[in-house]
């Protein structure tokens, strides 16, 4: 039995674990049509956490309503749910490299004459603010959009289009045409 789930051992062939999804990950659960009017979303987005006991669905929390749902048809982010535990453990990375470097210049530092050096106390971490590193891509990126920004006064300016330049002057014309009263026209017809 080393190495093999109790499934494995019984049946003699490998489990599938295709269908076995990320516990935590960001999912969508669509609404059923009878279950909507027509300007209200088309799904909604929970968090998964785990399977239904009755029936072969998922059951997922909906941090609006406070609630878990069990639903069948689901859409499930796996993608977002590895890229957030991959920036946490840089971030967990990052923290612990700061540590050890700081823990090296304490190390070197030298007492100086006439004045003898006492220990300190312990600072909680919680006094320093943790700053937050941008990843070294992010950095270049920035980097080359300051180099490659685009002078200033090099946008053309905008000019009105000709079809509009003597609108005013036809519409006075017009309005000089025209006659403010009945006698008037009958007038000019004759």
């Amino acid at each position: 039995l080393k190495d093999m789930t109790p499934k494995e051992a019984f049946s003699g062939k490998k489990p599938n674990v295709e269908n076995l999804r990320i516990f935590g990950c960001p999912v969508y659960s669509h609404i059923p049509k009878d279950k909507r009017n027509k300007l209200e979303p088309l799904g909604k987005k929970g968090i998964f956490v785990g399977y239904s006991d009755s029936s072969k669905a998922y059951r997922i929390y909906i941090p609006e309503q406070h609630k878990i749902e069990v639903s069948r048809d689901v859409t499930f982010n796996e993608k977002m749910a590895f890229k957030k535990s991959i920036e946490e453990t840089i971030e967990e990375e990052e923290i612990e490299e700061l540590n050890e470097e700081s823990t090296e210049n304490v190390n070197d530092e030298k007492e100086l004459p006439g004045h003898p050096m006492e220990p300190c106390e312990n600072i909680d971490s919680d006094i320093v603010p943790k700053t937050k590193k941008r990843p070294a891509w992010l950095e270049a990126t920035l980097q080359d959009a300051k180099r490659l920004k685009v002078p200033e006064g090099t946008f053309r300016k905008s000019k009105r289009p000709k079809r509009f330049s003597s609108y005013a002057a036809y519409m006075t014309r017009i309005l000089d045409e025209e006659h403010t009263t009945f006698e008037e026209e009958v007038k000019k017809g004759q």
